[in-house]
Order: structure tokens, then C-alpha cells, then sequence
């Protein structure tokens, strides 16, 4: 497998699930050769079971057992968790797979069951939610 496609489903799943140990073990099970509409859906099935696992669970940190992520210096996941666990399933999904995951408007929306109309408005209005986090986090 690719190394290039084992990160990026570790991504996807990591910020999917806020959890690090479960997106490294789960992403490493992933045999894919390159992005595709099979990838997304395995992650996605993956991002739902352990969203129902945990369901109305705030995780507030994050466990690392077999490898860890890298991020900026200073970067904060707060506005991104506060998105995660306050933002509707309609508009995550989008602003995850399109922006985290990179995944093609095509395949995004063949998953969700969505026109390509459609699924431009939930991203659109995910990102202004998402931002609106970001804004008042400047704020305080």
C-alpha cells in the first residue's frame, strides 16, 4: 500500500473520529491503491461505526498506542472538536471528506446520496460553521 494513501486515511479517520490510536490501527487495515469512491466508502463506514460506538461521548484527548500525528507547533483541535460534536452530520461529512480527505465532489456526493448542487451548499454552509468557531475563538 501507499504511503501516501495510508496518511491520507489516517487523516480522514483521525479528524473523523478525534481519536489517533483507533484511526492509525483502523487506516492500517486499508488496501488501496490510490483515492477512490471505494476508499471514501470504507472510511465513512468506519467514521459510523465508531461514531455510534461513542455516540454522545466528548472525547477530550486524544490516546496515541502505535505512532502519532504530526501537527504545527501550536496548532489547537479545539475549533475543530467544537465543529465536530456541535456541527450536523449533513455538514461534517462534507467538510471532512472534501477538505480533509481531498476526495472528489463526485465521489462525496455518489456517498452521501447527494446532487452535486447539494453537496456544494452543505460544504459551504460547514466551512461558514466551521469558521464561526474559528472567529470566536479570535475573540476571546
Amino acid at each position: 500500500m501507499k504511503e501516501d494513501s495510508y496518511s491520507k486515511a489516517a487523516k480522514v479517520l483521525f479528524y473523523g473520529t478525534l481519536d489517533e490510536s483507533y484511526a492509525l490501527k483502523k487506516s492500517k487495515h486499508l488496501m488501496f491503491e490510490a483515492q477512490s469512491y471505494e476508499q471514501l466508502l470504507k472510511l465513512h463506514q468506519i467514521i459510523i461505526k465508531k461514531d455510534s460506538v461513542s455516540n454522545q461521548v466528548n472525547i477530550q484527548k486524544m490516546d496515541s498506542h502505535e505512532g502519532h500525528f504530526t501537527l504545527p507547533v501550536n496548532t489547537s483541535l479545539e475549533h475543530w472538536r467544537e465543529f465536530k460534536f456541535n456541527a450536523s452530520k449533513e455538514i461534517f461529512y462534507p467538510v471532512l471528506y472534501k477538505w480533509i480527505g481531498g476526495f472528489s465532489d463526485e465521489d462525496i456526493s455518489k456517498l452521501l446520496k447527494l446532487s452535486l448542487g447539494s453537496l456544494s451548499m452543505r460544504y459551504n454552509s460547514g466551512l461558514i460553521k466551521l469558521g464561526s468557531y474559528l472567529v470566536k475563538g479570535l475573540q476571546l
